[in-house]
């Protein structure tokens, strides 16, 4: 299910670590607005976040309330891209998860969410 997109980010600064600007629409949840920046702590190698979301709040400040891994996939034999998001803040009712997938426009990458399956124990 598609609930939103991210698009690459063109800054005039090269100090800028913004890479992404983005929207997330549900019923319940509403980002008319976010963005995604480069982790500054991230390590090569480390599996630390590669992003940090954030947005706007009430006051204008910007505040953190994402998480992104970008990651790289083979399927049926074509690579691809992603970056599987989660979105959390005291005032949510739950962490929102959400994955964009690079597709054909690297400039625009839809979002999109899918419930997790109940696990099934043993």
């Amino acid at each position: 299910m598609n609930v939103g997109k991210i698009t690459r980010f063109k800054s005039e600064s090269e100090e800028s670590n913004v890479i992404f600007t983005g929207t997330l629409q549900t019923l319940e949840f509403s980002l008319d607005f976010f963005e995604l920046m480069r982790n500054p702590y991230k390590s090569p190698g480390s599996k630390r976040p590669d992003y940090i979301g954030r947005i706007r709040n009430s006051k204008g400040d910007k505040i953190e309330v994402g998480l992104g891994w970008h990651r790289e996939f083979v399927r049926e034999g074509s690579k691809g891209e992603m970056i599987s998001l989660t979105f959390d803040d005291p005032s949510f009712k739950h962490a929102l998860h959400v994955t964009a997938f690079k597709g054909e426009d690297d400039n625009c990458w839809p979002l999109t969410w899918k419930r997790e399956r109940a696990k099934v124990s043993a």
